[in-house]
């Protein structure tokens, strides 16, 4: 079993959890008998599909900025060409791993329905980054907006799906909270004229937030310091009674409908106990997280093992896998056999065979010719540990094998009288370690497209050799002394031809290569490492063929 992840490494959320028990669990585990709440006439239309509004911005991309945000959190400002400034803070353990994050100031906003005003908003990226707890963002526009005339929005992706935001309960200023990434703003306009016809947010889940976002910027307009009034938990009531009944619970008796479902459940649980928690509400735990972080989790690592094993996807289950414990943990109560279940899962999806040849040549006289060859299996081990840190590091387990001199030949030494013999020589090879380096995938974008697919970009592999590949005997029987013999003829050249490749940190030893060619999606060769290494008289050619081969 691997060690428990710490508070701060599995804090999750319960938002990104979702696989289950036994299915005769489940069944009794995630319905509740509550009734709906009736719908307020005046509400209704929050709870059905509507047509959702959409701007356009323009960004200021000479005032982005960017930063790695550690786990730990921190804090990242961004002003843009009139003067205003966007100070994004986020909090410890609200993101899952270090991220950088990048705030681009948007430079022009159009087809807002609040009428011809001012407005000022930010663009957050990586755009869709779910965060485990709020995050805030001051806006300190360059010219002052009246407490009574800030409206605070939101947007998707360019301009998609405006909806209000969140005002910051208690803070001072201009100041928005959120749970994910997107673009924000705020307009000069009262928000209390807002009227009927900017009913915002497409679908349910966002038109009620929407909603009640709006009802706290009204009823918590900003005093003369900047300060807002209490919040009146009376008076968002109905709207939370609409999201638990007509969003949250349906997501929830669909769990375990797919992966997707279970994820949209999950991350709908945490969404709305957050909410709770941020407006000063008791959080209302039910007992159903545990059975539904552990649906979730079975349900993804299974759906993903499937992609890995018959579509060779094998850069996305490990960190896949790393989300789904930090929610098991975090949710508590949950049968151990179920980490032996993912466990097992990832394990067989990653296991590859390695499989190297090279031949050097020293050409003329005193000369050689030497080939080998090597082959060798490579396992995953979720029980690593990094020796520096101490920590755990899930990594694929060193691993050696045969290296079979397959060919070799001595060229006569040149000199009057004197010849030259070659004596094959085995040795061993050394796998150290390996990493898939990907990118343009969301381990958790579990519905088709580019986000699930991705790409693998390279391969950084680590690996070396025994002294191999021959041994070179010159022997002059007129002279009385005899030049001396060289072992291991091929080790001599590959080493000379590559010793811009030998690592640094000799405690770790061997060579490092990347500038792998990535095989085509959904081959069973992952990819490929050739080169051709030419000098004075010298040339020694190789490939290293990285080949999937899930349990």
């Amino acid at each position: 079993m691997i060690p428990s992840p710490s508070p701060s490494t599995v804090r999750l959320v319960a938002g990104v959890a979702c696989l289950a028990l036994a299915a005769p669990v489940l069944v009794g585990c995630f319905p509740t008998t509550r009734q709906p709440a009736p719908v307020p006439e005046e509400l209704a239309w929050t709870i059905e599909q509507s047509t959702p509004t959409d701007v356009t911005t323009q960004l200021d991309a000479a005032g982005a900025v960017s930063a790695v945000i550690p786990v730990s959190g921190g804090t990242l400002t961004a002003t843009g060409a009139d003067g205003t400034s966007y100070t994004l803070t986020i909090p410890a353990d609200a993101l899952r791993v270090a991220t950088e994050v990048t705030l681009t100031p948007v430079a022009s906003t159009t087809g807002l329905p609040f009428g011809e005003t001012a407005s000022y908003g930010v663009d957050i990226g990586p755009d869709g980054t779910e965060l485990d707890a709020f995050a805030t963002i001051q806006i300190v526009p360059a010219t002052p907006i009246p407490g009574d005339q800030q409206v605070l929005y939101q947007y998707r992706g360019s301009g998609d799906d405006l909806a209000f935001a969140l005002p910051t309960p208690d803070a001072t200023g201009i100041s928005i909270s959120t749970d994910h990434f997107s673009g924000y703003g705020t307009a000069a306009t009262a928000p209390n004229v807002v009227q009927e016809e900017y009913r915002l947010g497409g679908d349910a889940a966002r038109a009620i937030m929407s909603e009640l976002a709006h009802r706290i910027q009204t009823h918590t307009q900003p005093r003369a310091d900047g300060s807002r009034p209490p919040i009146d938990p009376d008076d968002l009531q109905p709207f939370l009674d609409l999201f638990r009944d007509y969003v949250l619970e349906p997501r929830i008796a669909h769990a375990t409908d797919s992966c997707a479902a279970g994820v949209l459940a999950a991350r709908t649980y945490g969404e709305f106990q957050r909410h709770l928690a941020l407006l000063g509400m008791s959080p209302q735990p039910d007992g159903r997280l545990p059975g539904l972080v552990t649906t979730m989790a079975k349900t993804c690592i299974d759906q993903e093992y499937s992609y890995c094993r018959d579509e060779h996807l094998t850069y996305r289950i490990l960190p896949l896998y790393v989300a789904m414990i930090r929610a098991v943990a975090v949710a508590g109560d949950v049968d151990p056999s179920v980490d032996e279940e993912l466990r097992a899962k990832v394990v067989d999806c990653l296991s590859f065979r390695l499989d190297f040849t090279s031949e050097a040549v020293v050409e003329g006289d005193s000369g050689w010719a030497s080939a080998v060859e090597a082959s060798v299996d490579l396992t995953f081990d979720l029980d690593g540990i990094d020796a520096k840190t101490g920590s755990w590091k899930p990594q694929f387990r060193e691993a050696s094998t045969e290296l079979v001199n397959t060919s070799v030949s001595a060229e006569q030494a040149g000199w009057s009288g004197c010849t030259a013999t070659a004596t094959p020589s085995d040795g061993e090879f050394f796998f150290y370690g390996m990493e898939l380096l990907a990118s343009g995938y969301d381990a958790m974008a579990v519905e088709s497209g580019p986000q699930r697919v991705g790409r693998l970009d390279d391969v950084r592999l680590r690996f070396g050799t025994t002294v191999a590949g021959g041994d070179w005997q010159v022997t002059c029987p007129d002279y009385p002394f005899q030049p001396p013999a060289i072992s291991g003829i091929w080790y001599v050249t590959f080493l000379g031809a590559h010793a811009d490749d030998l690592i640094a940190d000799q405690s770790q030893g061997g060579i490092e290569f990347t500038g792998w060619e990535p095989g085509a999606p959904g081959n069973a060769t992952i990819a490929t490492r050739e080169w051709t290494a030419t000098g004075d008289r010298v040339h020694e050619t190789g490939t290293l063929t990285l080949v999937h081969t899930p349990r």
